[in-house]
């Protein structure tokens, strides 16, 4: 039977039959069939709300927890730059202002300071003032009880971390960078921008980012605090000032305002409308002493609504369901990403919540009235249309028998016809002629269908080219790593990398050097990222390894050249390169190693189950382009075992957000100690694949197992 006479019935029994039928049965079927509907669409909407809520609260919350990084990188700079300046003598002559100065007038001159938007100090029952400061400026405020000139010497040494401060502050300005401070142990605080309205009696000694990291003697977060300058809420990253010796000179901080955190476009960009959105901090309610979440910024119930700072412990997210809050508190307490149903100022309510740093956690509130109103306008819209249809139906059923014939007809020749343009053209593509067309000349679904049809085949040109070209890329990056392992007297070594995507930018080699043919330098190293981009840093630095190592000189001098060439390539980019760089010298049984901001590699000693970290204090390569890398060693006895991995193997997560962790990676060295370096390797591997589980590698993974057999 042909397509017109198979149109025409099916028009006929689709359209005729169901009109006849309406009048008897049809009006209580479609009604439920309405209610049915409805019913789904409130779950469909329930459903579509708590992945969009859980999607943005983990993308958002793994977004913060990475900018994290930039932040930490951007500090170890700063400390790093700040030891060196207390270090050096003071330069010969730099203008030195005190805080004071700005509220004297006798700051830097007209031009060099002027009212900052950002910088907006907050006053109870007043508006708020925009402070004076300056950007081509630090400040300095003596200690308690000392006076200016007394302040003076070491206020002009760290009068030439003004270019740091400003370069640092140029390069996370998207970041929302408030404040850069080092306080030394002696009482002096420098802060940048520079700028007064500074207690008299302030004691930055006493800050909570000087006490914590004099504590810790490492690097923390603190929790939220209020900024003495502004009084607005902020959060802080501070580290020791460190001599190589050890000794804590002060200590150096970033801060950051902690609305920033909820200011990101992507979080107000996509946040379903009706939601409030809060950034909390979880301590301890002064009124009851129990366990709370204090709100400290929140934004309004619409997505163009910008952040409001809430004044510190001045206000709590509540809600009347007592189990389902205790729970919700136990979540945050551990730092997990959940979505619970609770009523909010007496709505019901779907909460999504995940950690954004120490204690603080991002909590998107949605009534689920609002989820729900399209569905119930749906509900009522179907209802309204269920009765209009009844009513013409009557007259509808005698106009469709007339026109339903001519119409098949008509219609089918207007469907065939494409219909086989568009077959001819799909033979020809799935033959390989990418530059097959069809010409179809109509203003509808078929004539869209057409253009579309002839961008299909230029486009998956396109694509065959460029998985082409990511396919050569993959293949030449696997060139660049070891084909072979070294064989050397009394070693036993194993070594692979597993990259996330076709590239990655993780990086292993074996290198060995003329004048000294029965040493092994072993190197392990981590781009900053993914993909092709960090293959191609991957190899540059690479070339520039192997090209320096070759010539004469020591581990400390081969690291701190290969740095400076590479600063070069990725200046101003953000990216960086950590890496263990060691050389195995078996003549004397020892290992020398320069370790560049790279995780520690492990030196286990099976007879006495003991672990050695291989640490090291300088910078990942890249970032500082005058960096110093010292050089460690240590005897290497009979049975010791090494290994040299990347993040990629302890950061892995599994299906519940959980990491594989050190602990994990450990064991098993101490539980496979026994077997070949590769038996060791794979079962590592083996390990972090079953502990991921379905998910996808989110990192490259590299691991090189050495044993000492000699």
């Amino acid at each position: 039977m042909r397509y017109q006479w198979k149109l025409l019935l099916l028009m006929l029994t689709v359209s005729i039959l169901p009109l006849l039928m309406m009048r008897s049965v049809g009006l209580n079927m479609v009604r439920k069939m309405g209610d049915n509907f409805a019913g789904r669409s409130c779950k469909l909407l329930t459903e579509n709300a708590e992945r969009q809520l859980k999607s943005l609260v983990d993308d958002y919350t793994a977004l913060i927890w990475r900018g994290r990084e930039l932040y930490e990188a951007a500090l170890m700079y700063q400390a790093a730059a700040a030891e060196q300046c207390l270090s050096e003598p003071p330069p010969a002559s730099a203008p030195i202002f005190f805080t004071e100065d700005f509220e004297t007038g006798k700051g830097p001159p007209p031009g060099d300071a002027e009212p900052s938007l950002i910088h907006l100090r907050w006053e109870q029952d007043r508006p708020s003032e925009a402070l004076t400061i300056s950007y081509g400026h630090q400040a300095f405020k003596p200690a308690p009880g000392q006076n200016r000139e007394a302040a003076l010497p070491q206020a002009r040494r760290l009068a030439a971390m003004l270019p740091n401060y400003q370069r640092i502050y140029r390069l996370m300005q998207e970041r929302r960078l408030f404040w850069q401070h080092i306080a030394l142990a002696g009482g002096l605080f420098s802060t940048y921008p520079a700028a007064g309205r500074l207690a008299a009696d302030l004691d930055p000694r006493e800050l909570p980012w000087y006490q914590g990291a004099l504590e810790q003697s490492k690097e923390i977060w603190t929790a939220p605090y209020v900024d003495p300058a502004t009084h607005q809420i902020v959060l802080a990253v501070s580290t020791p000032i460190k001599t190589q010796s050890g000794t804590i000179l002060g200590v150096t901080a970033l801060v950051i305002p902690a609305n920033s955190l909820l200011e990101n476009e992507r979080l107000l960009q996509n946040i379903p409308p009706g939601t409030h959105s809060f950034m909390t901090y979880l301590a301890q309610r002064p009124d009851t002493g129990q366990k709370g979440l204090a709100v400290l910024s929140s934004s309004g119930n619409t997505p163009q609504a910008k952040p409001t700072l809430i004044p510190l412990m001045s206000r709590w997210l509540t809600s009347d369901d007592a189990d389902q809050w205790q729970a919700l508190l136990n979540d945050c307490t551990i730092g997990v990403s959940r979505i619970r149903r609770l009523s909010y100022e007496g709505r019901d309510c779907m909460w999504a919540y995940g950690p954004l740093s120490n204690r603080s956690h991002l909590v998107l509130i949605s009534p689920y009235e609002e989820i729900l109103k399209p569905a119930h306008l749906s509900d009522q819209y179907v209802k309204a249309q269920i009765d209009r249809v009844v009513t013409i139906t009557g007259i509808v059923i005698l106009i469709l028998v007339g026109i339903v014939f001519f119409l098949s007809l008509t219609f089918a020749r207007t469907v065939t016809k494409p219909i086989r343009t568009l077959e001819k053209g799909a033979l020809l593509l799935a033959e390989g002629d990418f530059n097959a067309r069809v010409a179809i000349h109509s203003n509808d679904e078929f004539g869209r269908m057409g253009q579309v049809f002839n961008q299909v085949g230029p486009q998956l040109q396109e694509h065959y080219r460029m998985r082409h070209a990511l396919s050569l890329a993959m293949e030449v990056q696997q060139n660049l790593l070891p084909k072979t392992l070294p064989v050397i007297a009394g070693l036993d070594i194993a070594g692979a990398s597993v990259y996330c995507d076709e590239t990655g930018g993780d990086y292993y080699d074996f290198l060995t050097r003329d004048d000294q043919p029965k040493s092994l330098a072993v190197v392990v190293g981590d781009v900053s990222g993914h993909g092709l981009p960090s293959a191609l840093l991957m190899a540059a630095a690479r070339a520039l390894l192997r090209q320096r190592y070759a010539l004469e000189g020591t581990l400390s001098q081969v690291i701190t050249d290969v740095n400076r060439m590479f600063s070069k390539d990725v200046a101003d980019s953000g990216r960086f390169l950590t890496l263990f760089f060691c050389e195995i010298r078996p003549g004397s049984r020892s290992i020398a190693w320069v370790n560049a901001g790279h995780d520690p590699a492990l030196l286990y000693d099976a007879p006495t189950d003991r672990f050695e970290e291989l640490a090291g204090k300088s910078l990942p390569l890249g970032v500082n382009a005058a960096g110093f890398y010292p050089e460690s060693s240590r005897s290497l006895d009979n049975g010791r075992l090494l290994a040299i991995g990347t993040d990629g193997i302890w950061e892995t997560r599994n299906p519940a957000g959980e990491m594989f962790g050190k602990e994990r990676f450990r064991a098993l060295i101490r539980t496979h100690a026994h077997f070949p370096a590769d038996a060791i390797l794979q079962a590592i591997i083996a390990a972090v694949d079953e502990f991921r589980g379905p998910q996808s590698t989110e990192d490259d993974i590299t691991l090189i197992v050495v044993k000492a057999c000699w």
